[in-house]
C-alpha cells in the first residue's frame, strides 16, 4: 500500500513508501510507537545531531521510518516496508498519508 508522508504543513514536500496493508489499519499509534523510539535519548540511532557529546535533536526523513517500522515493528513479518520515493513532486493526494 503506497503512502504519502508529509514533512510540511502545506502538503507539498513528501516522501512516498510502501507498507503492509495491515499497517495501515493501525498507523497512528504506529506512527506514535516511532516516534517515542525516535526521541528516547536513550535510543543510539543514527538520526540524532549531535553537538560535542550532547544529543540535540532529530534530523529524519521516511528511511528512518522505514528501518524502524522492518526492525521493529514488522521483524516478523514476511512482507516489509521499502521507500518508494523522497522530495516527490508528484503528489497523489488519493494516497493514504501521514504528517511527520
Amino acid at each position: 500500500m503506497l503512502v504519502n508522508i508529509f514533512f510540511d504543513e502545506e502538503l507539498t514536500e513528501l516522501d512516498v513508501i510502501d507498507i503492509p496493508q495491515f499497517v495501515l489499519q493501525d498507523i497512528n499509534n504506529i506512527q506514535q510507537m516511532f516516534f517515542d523510539w525516535l526521541f528516547n535519548k536513550n535510543n543510539n540511532h543514527d538520526y540524532w545531531v549531535r553537538i560535542g557529546d550532547v544529543k540535540k535533536y532529530c534530523s529524519y526523513r521516511s528511511e528512518a521510518f522505514i528501518e524502524w517500522l522492518n526492525s521493529y515493528y514488522l521483524v516478523e513479518s514476511k512482507e516489509k516496508a521499502l521507500c518508494v520515493s523522497q522530495y516527490e513532486k508528484n503528489i497523489e493526494l488519493s494516497r493514504p498519508h501521514i504528517s511527520f
